[in-house]
């Protein structure tokens, strides 16, 4: 899979991290509170990615 386009924000106690694969036409938005560090949701939405990306 190549590399994802993304963004990542935080607001009011919670971060948001927005990523997608424009050649696998897959996308995840994910929501999460703002103690969970931003690699972590990083790590998260690339592993959701992965299994999207090898799905039928």
């Amino acid at each position: 899979m190549r590399h994802p386009r993304h963004a990542d924000r935080l607001t009011n106690g919670f971060g948001a991290y927005v990523a997608f694969v424009p050649d696998k036409r897959i996308g995840l938005v994910m929501l999460a509170n703002r103690a969970v560090p931003i690699p972590a949701r990083i790590a998260a939405a690339h592993a959701v990615l992965e299994v999207l990306a090898e799905a039928p």
